[in-house]
């Protein structure tokens, strides 16, 4: 195994860092769109600090970005224990203003000059209430904060990307008499809470003093005698990141895993900072390392960065009831599954599925810690391997490991079986796919633990599922399962599907079936209308938009028998009206103009308002709410062409029944304003049907912006016939195509 390809720069060069330094920010991922292509949700695994660790291809941690608490990230330590120490006589909200806030230097100064030298003051008098500055422990904490905040006042960073650099003061920064003062406190400190306060302070002091060998002394002079607390493991880490400014990477390796093993809250830091440079440096390391649990650490953070699975391989010779190794298995299958089940072509990102086979071996021997989630990952692994009975076996034996207090690791199993089962599936064969109906309503429909990663699953058994309906000649089951634009380029399918919507006696399949599809019996009516409006049949679609509900109700924005010279749907919604059409209103006025007509009633106007109807229905006019629906748009109105349904966009941009009626309008004109108001709506007809017609062919950018000067019949006719009415100065004003013509043809 050639470890220099293992440690390649892809994997090493970005972690340069100190036990302190920061990443460089990065964009936070959406989890729903980082992990689309996942079934296996690493949250199962016990978590006792491992969630900053799992697999995330685009970020440096999962779920947060970036380690941002670099200035906090103890904060709640130190309350919690000052509190403890204090017994409660100052709130934890007055320590941490006191301690760890700048805003009460000035009042921190005053109270200790109270205790120090008995100095009474405005701030001991503002205290006095809700502190009792004459409690030893108090006043012991009043003096331990005042000193303290000398050393963090000198250390305030200067921007946030830089924090620890910028911090170190190269040993120029941090007065001798400050370091002898913690110094002396630690040495004449009997109190062990203190006294352990104190030390930490002498190394933190050291640190950013830049005084190692004297830290270094400090240390391994006391370190016997002090707690394996978090402190202890701090100032293990200011040691490790001397050793790693002098690119001892081997001892600074060393001290970095043994912090991951023992204090999750420091593993981000202790993560950025883990450096190994060649296989023989990682084999020195090994071989200095301290104990197993120290090995297991290394192997786990090597096999972070690296290899998930070598390193599975050699912690579970270690130990096998090692936590970490849940870490890495999830890791390592999450890795799999992303390029699997996105397909990757490259050949460098194809999966190498020798990793199966140890994967299976140790869920066999049931020696890990937790022996389910190995099934698990052993079942899914199989499923890709298309082992199917095999899954089923391995998820079997997880459901009898399964720990009852674990919910979501129920619903992973779950989840899993599911997926076998309908992966299982190669064509229709009696109840096959129904006798799934129960399991399918929970993947499709029913509330799920958050983490639980059931996106893709849903996507894909849906498409899955459609396919093999497709190929078992039955296309309305393929399209209630995944929608396609394609099944109502036929319209006899609206009838098909409507009757499945308004059937009463359902299976629990179909009623399923009907619970997941996004188009209700309302769209389909409500479609139904709109074909009929277009057909000039106002009848039917009055007919088909009283079954339509809550649609044939909805309000348009806009007076839909309105035509104005510039199409500016904005400002026709901003318009007063005194009249608010529904749709169903504005198909029964329509109706009503329509008759009136055919009645010679008014003819010029009332097929003059029916073809401003006809317009604004279009894809170009101010009504296009007439046709908002999930079934054409999405439920969306479209801002171009591309966003309409494929079945029904010709329609929608076709100005055939607005043309009728205008030049029905046009046969009954009276005078030459009228003629002139007609020979311009044609022409906004025909330059809409062209536009449809252009830009469908795929022209180019500035190809289509010399179609907005083509010469429109009735520009032709406006400028020749009817220049001398005052509707062709408003063209004139209002239209700069038809300025840009008229100018250009002079």
């Amino acid at each position: 195994n050639d470890m220099r390809k293992k440690f390649s720069k892809k994997w090493l060069t970005v972690f340069s860092f100190l036990f302190t330094a920061i990443v460089i920010a990065l964009a936070c991922g959406n989890w729903d769109i980082m992990y689309i292509h996942s079934n296996f949700a690493p949250e199962v695994i016990p978590n006792k600090g491992y969630t900053p660790f799992f697999y995330e291809p685009n970020e440096p941690f999962y779920g947060i970005g970036h380690d941002r608490e670099h200035t906090t990230r103890f904060n709640d330590d130190v309350v919690n224990d000052w509190y403890s120490f204090v017994k409660g006589k100052i709130s934890k909200e007055d320590i941490a203003l006191l301690l760890l806030s700048d805003e009460t230097n000035d009042e921190l100064n005053a109270l200790n000059n109270y205790v120090v030298e008995g100095k009474t003051n405005a701030s001991v008098k503002k205290r006095s209430g809700s502190i009792d500055l004459n409690d030893t422990h108090v006043r012991a904490f009043i003096e331990f904060a005042y000193i303290a905040k000398q050393l963090d006042l000198l250390i305030v960073p200067i921007g946030d990307w830089d924090y620890y650099q910028s911090a170190r003061t190269n040993g120029k920064g941090i007065p001798k008499t400050l370091l002898d003062t913690f110094a002396e406190r630690y040495e004449k400190t009997s109190d062990p809470f203190l006294k352990n306060r104190y030390w930490f302070q002498c190394l933190k002091a050291l640190f950013y003093a830049n005084q190692h060998d004297a830290f270094e002394r400090f240390f391994n002079k006391t370190k016997q005698n002090v707690e394996r607390n978090i402190l202890y493991y701090r100032a293990l880490g200011y040691l490790a990141a001397f050793y790693y400014e002098k690119k001892d990477f081997n001892t600074a390796n060393r001290l970095y895993a043994e912090i991951f093993d023992k204090v999750p809250t420091m593993r981000t830091v202790t993560v950025y900072s883990f450096h190994v440079q060649s296989e023989n440096e990682w084999q020195q390391t090994l071989k200095n390392a301290a104990n197993t649990d120290e090995k297991v650490a290394l192997w786990t953070l090597l096999g972070y960065y690296a290899d998930e699975e070598r390193a599975i391989n050699e912690i579970y010779k270690l130990n096998p009831k090692s936590t970490h190794l849940n870490l890495l298995l999830t890791r390592l299958v999450n890795k799999k599954e992303e390029v699997l089940l996105s397909k990757v072509e490259d050949d460098n990102e194809k999966v190498d599925m020798s990793f199966v086979n140890p994967v299976l071996r140790i869920a066999e021997e049931e020696k890990t810690l937790n022996p389910y989630l190995w099934y698990l990952a052993a079942g899914y692994v199989s499923m890709w391997k298309a082992e199917y009975d095999a899954a089923e076996k391995y998820y079997a034996k997880a459901e009898r490991l399964l720990p009852s207090t674990q919910p979501l690791v129920v619903e992973q199993l779950k989840l899993l079986r599911l997926l076998n089962s309908v992966s299982s599936i190669q064509s229709i064969k009696g109840n096959n796919v129904e006798k799934l109906t129960d399991e399918l309503r929970w993947l499709f429909l029913s509330e799920k633990q958050e983490k639980i990663r059931s996106y893709y699953a849903t996507e894909k058994c849906q498409e899955y599922l459609s396919t093999i309906y497709a190929k078992n000649n039955n296309p309305l089951y393929a399209e209630l399962l995944k929608h396609n634009d394609d099944f109502y380029l036929q319209n006899r399918n609206l009838d098909v599907m409507l009757s499945f919507l308004l059937k009463t006696d359902k299976t629990p399949f179909e009623q399923l079936l009907q619970d997941i599809y996004p188009i209700s019996a309302d769209d389909i009516y409500h479609y139904k209308a709109i074909i009929a409006t277009f057909n000039d049949d106002l009848d039917a679609a009055i007919s088909n938009m009283q079954k339509a509900g809550k649609l044939a109700h909805t309000e348009l924005y806009g007076n839909p028998f309105n035509g104005f010279i510039k199409d500016c749907h904005e400002c026709d919604h901003q318009r007063k009206q005194t009249v608010k059409y529904t749709l169903l209103g504005m198909l029964m006025k329509m109706r009503e103009m329509k008759q009136a007509a055919e009645q010679n009633n008014d003819v010029y106007n009332n097929s003059l308002l029916i073809g401003n109807a006809y317009y604004n229905i279009t894809f170009y006019g101010n009504a296009r709410l007439f046709w908002l629906s999930t079934l054409t748009t999405g439920g969306t109105i479209p801002s171009n062409e591309e966003n309409i349904a494929i079945f029904a966009k010709k329609m929608f941009t076709d100005c055939s029944m607005a043309k009728k009626y205008y030049l029905k309008a046009a046969a009954a004109t009276q005078n030459d304003e009228e003629k002139a108001k007609i020979a311009y709506l044609l022409a906004k007809c025909q330059r809409n049907d062209f536009y449809s017609q252009y830009y469908s062919e795929d022209k180019t950018p500035i190809e289509a912006s010399r179609a907005f000067f083509f010469a429109w019949d009735g520009f032709k006719e406006l400028k020749s016939k009817y220049a001398h009415t005052r509707y062709y100065k408003d063209v004139i004003n209002e239209c700069g195509y038809f300025d840009y013509f008229v100018r250009r043809s002079r």
